[in-house]
């Protein structure tokens, strides 16, 4: 080039000029030339210079070094040379080259064709210039695939952006959470130009998948009817990755270390890709996936780290709708069971009511409204004392003080609660209504969720029936301690642990103790000291039986020369056993006497006998003797009817 310029530098031959000017304008000339070649080459634009038939001509280092060829390599190439296949309309650029060169400046766009086979956008300024005294087309190009990179970028993640922007607007009131998360993967699949979008929902208790949600591209195949219930342990790999809040990222799935998640992908016409999991309160809830069936796709970290972005949107709707419907649930539970509660202590006869720290009435039953209150309904003594109520009836009855004095001597038992913090049992009572009203009362401290007290619960049963029972129990029971005490017969109680509970009078004067030495002795312990030791064994064996609820026969004991008839009886309620003493010493001693008579008569009975066998013996010979002698016969009847006479009243006595 540069011996081109310099021979069309040279001047005429004829031009008369001295020697010395010429060679010091040649050397202007070439320096210049210099300059311009400097210039040209250290430019940062590529710089192209083609004739009027768009070939090269010349380039600068800027075009060799981005596009990889040497100069050489340009030189009588035309555009297309340089082009990428497919990417330019190339009648379009010759159309541009001619403008530039008829004097008309061009932009255009080119996508051109680096030697290792990259291609990329430049930007192409056309200009009609002048190289060597020809009319040329200068063309200034700029690389801008950075900046289409950037404009690229750009633009992804403005859609992006507006992605997070729609499913954000989605995410503020979702009505339903389904519809909720099909709207998210429409969206997600329609902005981000991907095969398939689906989430995926993980049940611990089961260990299993569901495909519970999906979007696909035109043309895509469904796979949300097919993959349900799928066992986690089938893709162990895929699993622990999710559960360790890992992405799976593969724009190749053979790559993919789990052969059998390989398959299964494959089946599906899947190339590439990107799982992103699911947390929600902060346990695996599954995962969001993205699939690409038409050819192997990239996700570069941005583009990851805007889709976990949107994942945590739709993971954070899904534990706030979780939350909502349980809250929901909780509501109507808690309403349910509200109900119940109502119905259950309105239809009770006991009292029951809360109340908070200021003792208002927080909730009362039907029972008390109608018993002690007097409310006109169960609603009234919300957020009212007791007091409002009392006062109440007492203005009704300003005439009869003792129509209402409930309470007005028992202790504020619910200071004490409220004091103590512990559960308390009272007795309550005074008049209601002009009669007389006895309570039993169990009160609590009323709790919030954290354990806190708010307030004070309580239950009352009427129990003046009970107490005027009892009263006439425990009278009644005197009488009949005093009946107990005042009878002859010694009675005792013993307990089930073989104590003594109770003993009569009679029966301290029998054993000759008092009641304090036998009340809570022990009954085994009394017998060894008072018994006798060869009737010892036979009572034990008695109050075993005893115990055991056998039935037991009276039966005789000696003690201090006193002979006692003993009956036992066992209570199976009570487990108790009741023994009665009776001294029988003066009926056993009559029974000896009369043995002793029975013992005399015996012995007279065999003498009378001995007696009348005699006398037989002497009738009988008698009766042989005087047999036919009928002058005797008169006279031996007469001895045989005193005989009979005899023997008849011997019989008598006998």
């Amino acid at each position: 080039m540069k011996n081109k310029l310099s021979e069309k530098a040279k001047p005429p031959a004829n031009s008369g000029e001295p020697e010395k000017s010429k060679t010091s304008i040649k050397n202007q000339v070439i320096q210049c030339e210099e300059n311009y070649r400097d210039l040209f080459d250290n430019a940062t634009d590529a710089i192209y210079i083609l004739d009027k038939n768009a070939c090269f001509i010349d380039v600068n280092k800027g075009a060799v070094k981005m596009y990889g060829y040497s100069r050489e390599e340009f030189f009588g190439k035309t555009p297309e040379f340089l082009s990428a296949p497919g990417k330019n309309d190339f009648a379009y650029v010759l159309d541009r080259l001619k403008d530039a060169y008829h004097g008309k400046p061009q932009k255009i766009n080119f996508w051109g064709l680096r030697k290792n086979g990259e291609a990329f956008p430049k930007i192409v300024r056309l200009y009609e210039g002048r190289y060597a005294g020809h009319k040329v087309v200068m063309a200034f190009a700029i690389d801008i695939t950075e900046q289409l990179r950037t404009q690229e970028e750009q633009k992804k993640r403005l859609q992006y952006e507006k992605v997070i922007s729609k499913i954000s607007q989605y995410a503020i009131n979702p009505c339903n959470l389904d519809d909720f998360q099909n709207k998210c993967l429409s969206v997600l699949g329609k902005n981000i130009d991907v095969s398939r979008v689906y989430i995926f929902q993980y049940h611990t208790e089961k260990d299993t998948y569901d495909n519970t949600h999906e979007w696909v591209n035109v043309g895509i195949e469904p796979h949300i009817h097919n993959i349900k219930k799928q066992p986690a342990a089938d893709y162990s790999w895929w699993t622990e990755m999710c559960k360790a809040n890992k992405v799976i990222n593969y724009s190749n799935i053979e790559e993919i270390p789990d052969e059998n998640v390989v398959e299964v992908l494959k089946s599906q016409n899947i190339k590439s890709i990107l799982i992103v999991p699911l947390q929600v309160n902060k346990s695996f809830y599954g995962f969001l996936g993205f699939d690409e069936c038409l050819h192997n796709r990239e996700w570069p970290n941005a583009d990851v780290e805007l889709l976990l972005a949107i994942s945590r949107i739709i993971s954070t709707t899904i534990e706030r709708s979780i939350a909502e419907e349980a809250l929901i649930k909780s509501r109507q539970n808690t309403e349910s069971l509200y109900n119940l509660l109502r119905t259950v202590s309105d239809n009770m006869t006991d009292m029951l009511w809360a109340k908070d720290m200021d003792k208002k009435f927080l909730f009362a039953n039907q029972s008390i409204c109608n018993k002690i209150l007097m409310a006109s309904s169960t609603e009234e003594p919300i957020g009212k004392t007791d007091m409002f109520f009392t006062e109440r009836e007492r203005k009704k009855h300003k005439k009869n003080p003792e129509w209402h004095t409930f309470g007005e001597i028992c202790t504020d038992s619910d200071q004490v609660i409220i004091d103590t913090g512990k559960p308390g049992h009272f007795e309550e009572f005074g008049n209601v209504k002009g009669e007389f009203l006895f309570l039993d009362v169990n009160k609590s401290p009323l709790l919030n969720e954290n354990g806190e007290m708010i307030g004070v619960v309580g239950s009352a049963r009427d129990v003046t029936n009970e107490k005027r029972i009892q009263e006439e129990l425990r009278k009644s029971e005197e009488k009949f301690k005093e009946i107990i005490h005042s009878v002859s017969e010694g009675i005792v109680y013993v307990g089930p642990k073989g104590k003594v509970l109770y003993a009569n009078q009679s029966l301290c004067s029998i054993t000759g103790l008092k009641a304090n030495d036998l009340i809570g002795k022990g009954v085994i312990g009394l017998a060894k000291k008072l018994i006798s030791v060869n009737q010892l064994p036979s009572l034990l064996s008695i109050i075993k039986r005893a115990f055991n609820m056998e039935s037991i026969n009276p039966f005789e004991l000696v003690f201090n020369d006193k002979v006692l008839e003993i009956s036992v009886y066992f209570d199976p309620k009570t487990k108790n056993i009741t023994g009665i003493l009776r001294d029988i010493t003066l009926r056993k001693q009559g029974e000896e006497e009369l043995n002793m008579y029975r013992e005399n008569l015996e012995e007279l009975v065999k003498v009378r006998t001995k007696d009348l066998e005699e006398k037989n013996d002497k009738l009988e010979r008698f009766n042989e003797l005087f047999v036919g002698r009928e002058f005797r016969i008169k006279e031996l009847k007469e001895d045989i009817a005193a005989l009979k006479q005899e023997l008849s009243t011997l019989k008598q006595k006998m």
